[in-house]
This record gives structure tokens, sequence and C-alpha cells, in this order.
């Protein structure tokens, strides 16, 4: 079977991988444990003038931050993360919006 690639994304095969990029200050855990964390798909960068870990698809400006964008990248290692993100992601939303009330 013939698999045809367009992009990121590739037909025949479901497989879907857009660039993504985790970028955090890094105080908590360090780079490489952060890279050994999210796995092969996501690369991770360590910027300490940043306050929250961000995130990013492609060239996407904003992304997601915090807890939820740690989950997404862990997410994205395989199934069985995958499944474990989503059970887990309600609960990093709501913590995210407690912390949120605190810091406003």
């Amino acid at each position: 079977m013939r698999h045809a690639h367009r992009g990121n994304v590739v037909f025949g095969k479901v497989r879907w991988s857009p660039v993504k990029s985790l970028q955090g200050p890094c105080i908590g855990l360090s780079e490489q444990w952060l890279q050994r964390l999210a796995g092969e798909p996501v690369s991770v960068a360590c910027v300490p003038a940043q306050a929250r870990l961000v995130l990013r698809y492609d060239s996407d400006k904003d992304g997601v931050r915090g807890l939820p964008a740690l989950l997404i990248a862990i997410g994205s290692r395989n199934v069985w993360t995958a499944g474990g993100a989503v059970l887990l992601l309600p609960l990093a939303m709501a913590c995210e919006m407690v912390r949120g009330q605190f810091q406003a």
C-alpha cells in the first residue's frame, strides 16, 4: 500500500503529527526530564524568562499554557499516554482556572 505524504499528515496510515514545541522556565523539572516526559514528537526548550510552560503547534503564537500543556505533550507519545491525558485534562483545566482566579 502506497502512502501519500502531504505536509505533516500521512494518508493511508492514521498519523497526524504537527510540529510541537514545549517551552518553559524549567524550574521544577530540567529540560532533559521534560524531553523524556514529552517524548520524541515534542521539542523542549528551556526559556527562563517565560513565566509558564507553553505548548505551541507549528507557528501558533498563543499555544496551550500550564499543566494542560504538559498533559497534551505527554499524551502525544502514544495511545496509552493519550488516554491518560484525556482523563486528567479536565482536572488540569480546573486547576488552571483556580490558579487564574488567584492571579487576577
